[in-house]
């Protein structure tokens, strides 16, 4: 997070956020449906998707 002021009235704010920075694996959950042809194994990622990122801008006066 970074903060800059303007002229003691206009404030801005850079925020940049990381999610899962260091890239571990989350997996998801098996299969259990036992007449699937996948049953038992792991086909998908966990919620948390591999290094997301997000910026934001805030003005404040």
């Amino acid at each position: 997070m970074k903060n800059w002021t303007a002229m003691d009235r206009y404030h801005v704010q850079f925020r940049w956020e990381l999610f899962n920075a260091f890239n571990h694996t989350n997996f998801g959950l098996p299969d259990s449906n036992p007449s699937s042809g996948t049953y038992g194994r792991i086909t998908a990622i966990g919620p948390i998707a591999p290094r997301v990122m997000q910026a934001g801008l805030k003005l404040t006066f």
